[in-house]
């Protein structure tokens, strides 16, 4: 029976690429997540997208979020795992959404003006459509 590979999920603020915001002459940094699956790392943007200017910081105001998104990201990577047992985690495309309702809320709202907006093209055709037979 196979051993369950160890995944690791750490939060840190990123401060070897990307230059502090200076809030009241106080560096503050963006937080990312680094995940390793199969000895193999990935580093994302995380969800907080407020500045901190100490990983103690970040951990006393945000710890819940920290929480849940280490939670979600694992259960996302076992689900692979258990498919493919050589998966390894890469950054997706587009970013992992940690909030799916406000996602799809989204969504469903730019449905709904696209459908709007091809009733709107509708009825200008049918009008166009019924001068022509006026005018023939």
């Amino acid at each position: 029976m196979n051993k369950p590979k160890k995944i690791t999920i750490k939060h840190y603020l990123e401060k070897r690429c990307i230059k502090p915001k200076l809030i009241n002459n106080i560096p503050h940094w963006e937080v990312y997540i680094s995940i390793t699956v199969n000895r193999k790392t990935t580093n994302l943007k995380s969800s907080i997208f407020e500045l901190f200017n100490t990983i103690d910081d970040l951990h006393k105001k945000e710890s819940k979020v920290i929480e849940n998104e280490v939670k979600e990201l694992e259960t996302k990577i076992r689900l692979e795992l258990n498919k493919d047992n050589n998966y390894s985690f890469t950054q997706p495309r587009r970013r992992i959404a940690i909030n799916e309702f406000k996602t799809i809320i989204k969504l469903e709202k730019e449905i709904l003006e696209l459908k709007r907006k091809c009733k709107n093209q509708q009825s200008k055709i049918y009008k166009l459509e019924q001068l022509k037979l006026k005018l023939e």
